[in-house]
């Protein structure tokens, strides 16, 4: 089957266009973030947050430093759980397995920890230089509000799919939408909303409410404070001696 030159061209410039237009809308949401610049300028981030469960409220503080740093330290029923990890090395202190002592953190764990604290920006700030590819999907309307679909795909050959929704107004997304795949089979979905967009210290625009959906389960996270590039200390990171 032969395609006419005609077609060729009008194939491959929709794909352009295509691929021009999501790059477009990235790089406004970049400029009414905050601008490139100020991203550029960001070395760490500390985050207090909160959420409601049913036992009681749950206080976390979450402390990430470039390349690769991660602490967190929970407030779970009067227990104080901790976890880091220095960029090789992944522990924690969970007084609610029974034990105070450190302990090295399991593989899945830490997988799970280093897949939610990846970054200390949103993947698509960066995603040309992470290797990502960025699709537009069409737009949509997100709880009455137009918005764009954008999809991420950062390995080709993974059946995760992620999707962002930015508003059409002021190009801020409005929700997420993560579909993961378990090797049963089975896949799990998670919607995410995102609102209440507050400036930083650096002036970066952050959304500071995550209404999170899982499998039927709601949940809410509020961020009580966000401030970025404090003085921290690398030690906190590292796993306490015994």
């Amino acid at each position: 089957m032969k395609f006419s030159p005609y077609l060729v061209t009008l194939l491959l410039t929709i794909g352009f266009v295509q691929a021009q237009t999501a790059e477009t809308i990235l790089r406004k949401h970049i400029e009414n973030s905050g601008g490139k610049e100020a991203w550029n300028k960001v070395k760490s981030i500390r985050i207090m947050t909160k959420m409601s469960l049913p036992m009681g409220e749950l206080k976390t503080k979450i402390v990430q430093m470039k390349p690769n740093f991660i602490y967190t330290e929970t407030d779970a029923m009067g227990h104080k759980i901790v976890q880091g990890y220095d960029g090789t090395d992944a522990w924690m202190i969970n007084p609610m397995t029974g034990s105070n002592a450190v302990q090295s953190m399991p593989e899945p764990m830490t997988k799970q920890l280093l897949q939610s604290q990846q970054s200390l920006e949103p993947d698509w700030i960066y995603y040309k230089e992470k290797g990502y590819e960025v699709i537009l999907k069409g737009t949509e309307e997100v709880d009455g509000v137009e918005t764009y679909k954008l999809q991420i795909i950062k390995d080709k050959d993974s059946a995760e799919k992620v999707y962002f929704y930015f508003d059409k107004e002021n190009y801020m997304p409005v929700s997420t939408s993560l579909t993961m795949a378990s090797e049963t089979g089975t896949s799990t979905s998670i919607q995410t909303k995102l609102s209440d967009y507050k400036e930083t210290n650096l002036g970066i625009l952050m959304p500071h409410r995550y209404e999170t959906s899982i499998m039927g389960q709601n949940s809410v996270i509020i961020f009580d404070e966000v401030v970025m590039n404090e003085s921290i200390d690398k030690n906190i990171f590292k796993r306490p001696s015994e």
